[in-house]
């Protein structure tokens, strides 16, 4: 669900539009392909229960859960899609085209106030904005065995968070504590760490814990310190050790 009022408001608007459409609901199975990328998808994708991973071209990984709107970008483009989407376990969802979408439009206002949300809804998705404000969790290797300590020791509040991780951190995370990761960036050294900054950059990010190794000399130096500087730019809490962890996670005890 999108976090900020206006993205809340863009979503439900296009939703409750959308549900008023008659279309038959697909079921499918776990890892089947609800959108491939490169091909043209002149349709919206609702998804109706469930949840789908989204596989960017660029080696991301999102999560959504139901109800959630998909491929608008390209609808409002027509330019083929950019991204894989394939289901996590059983999901339910519909496929409205384009005709349907347009014969429901029965007048210019209604037109207009449709193509003005889900323009906003695809303009927030482009700069990032797929869930609530993420936590953002990135070790590096000799840090990472501390930065699951903490968060095993704290797992009931990271569980309530929208997590995003670099790539090997996302995974320890996962198979050993179980976590949900929404969204999965490249490791570090493939430009995970300025990924995250960029996300960082455009106000989505709430906190980050990331565990740095003072004693290795990292061959990515330069995005380590790019992730912290725009930390301190854009005023996110940063914890670097578990001291630190634990002074930031006070407060929200």
């Amino acid at each position: 669900m999108p976090d900020t009022g206006t993205q809340r408001d863009d979503f439900q608007h296009v939703l409750t539009l959308l549900s008023k459409v008659t279309h038959d609901k697909q079921v499918a199975a776990d890892g089947a392909a609800l959108i491939v990328a490169g091909e043209p998808l002149d349709a919206l994708c609702l998804l109706l229960s469930g949840r789908v991973r989204i596989d960017s071209l660029t080696g991301e990984t999102i999560l959504m859960h139901a109800p959630a709107i998909i491929g608008e970008i390209s609808f409002l483009s027509a330019q083929p899609t950019t991204a894989h989407v394939h289901a996590v376990g059983a999901v339910t969802y519909t496929t409205i085209p384009r005709v349907q979408v347009e014969a429901m439009l029965t007048d210019v206002e209604l037109a207009r106030m449709f193509y003005r949300s889900l323009s906003r809804l695809a303009v927030a998705r482009l700069s990032g904005a797929y869930h609530a404000r993420y936590t953002a969790l990135v070790a590096h290797d000799g840090k990472k065995d501390e930065l699951i300590d903490l968060v095993r020791a704290h797992r009931d509040h990271f569980a309530s968070r929208s997590l995003i991780a670099t790539a090997n951190t996302a995974r320890r995370l996962s198979d050993e504590l179980g976590l949900e990761i929404v969204r999965r960036v490249r490791s570090g050294p493939l430009g995970g760490d300025q990924e995250i900054g960029a996300i960082v950059s455009r106000g989505l990010v709430d906190a980050v814990f990331f565990f740095r190794d003072p004693l290795w000399a990292q061959p990515h130096g330069a995005d380590v310190h790019a992730l912290v500087r725009v930390c301190e730019v854009m005023n996110v809490p940063l914890a670097t050790n578990r001291a630190t962890a634990e002074m930031m996670l006070g407060p929200w005890r």
